[in-house]
């Protein structure tokens, strides 16, 4: 059975699914330089798509907290307090709409992962089936080994941009090269001081990146890595 959206269904359907997991993804509307401002939502929806596990799967939540890109322009953001109470509200009322089905949190927006990690924690101690996932240690880990890269965050990059490639998105903006010219990419990036931790950096840390004409990118380095995610999301709603 394919992914299905919990949306589709109608009211007299949903009980047949109750059990199924069900994913709930977090994207946001933001700055990305060059690429689209919903980047997170693309990707989002190009791996659920993409997955072949039985699984419910909601709508991305597509503006949450990106106060990191803040002052950039072109961003929306959500204050941590009301996006923390939000989610948590969501992820109540869901328990009550499908009873018996644990819920993956998907963050596909790096700047809202540490805001998700308490509220997931307080429900997994009040007994609720609910875990957090994101994608990006997974790329991290494929570049690494695949390709010798130490590279992050992934943020209005080449990565994202071959990312997009490989979802189909027409972006003005990209140009398409060989993977090695990518991979020397991302690898010249890394001595320059553009590839940060997870830690909290903010967009003068990478303002560099959003002052590019054009980003190169690559469509086999970009199906790879949503392979990857796809794989590894999977392996996560296997282990709820």
């Amino acid at each position: 059975m394919p992914m299905i959206w919990l949306h589709s269904l109608s009211a007299r359907d949903v009980h047949r699914y109750r059990g199924l997991p069900i994913i709930l993804p977090i994207a946001s509307v933001e700055n990305h330089g060059v690429l689209p401002l919903g980047t997170d939502i693309v990707f989002a929806k190009c791996v659920l798509q993409r997955l072949r596990v039985d699984v419910l799967a909601l709508p991305p939540v597509p503006i949450s907290v990106s106060t990191e890109h803040l002052g950039t322009g072109s961003t929306l953001s959500i204050s941590y307090r009301v996006f923390g109470e939000y989610i948590h509200e969501l992820l109540t009322s869901l328990i009550r709409a499908v009873p018996e089905s644990p819920t993956l949190v998907a963050c596909f927006h790096g700047g809202s992962f540490h805001v998700l990690q308490p509220v997931v924690r307080t429900l997994r101690a009040e007994g609720v089936r609910v875990a957090l996932y994101t994608p990006y240690p997974a790329i991290e880990r494929y570049l690494r080994e695949r390709y010798d890269v130490v590279y992050r965050p992934i943020h209005a990059d080449p990565v994202e941009a071959s990312i997009l490639l490989a979802c189909d998105m027409n972006m003005p903006y990209v140009e398409e090269k060989p993977i090695e010219e990518v991979i020397e990419v991302l690898r010249r990036w890394s001595r320059r001081g553009l590839a940060y931790s997870y830690g909290y950096w903010t967009w003068r840390d990478i303002a560099e990146r959003y002052g590019v004409a054009t980003l190169p990118a690559s469509r086999t380095l970009g199906k790879e890595l949503v392979d990857v995610v796809v794989s590894d999301l999977e392996t996560s709603v296997r282990e709820l």
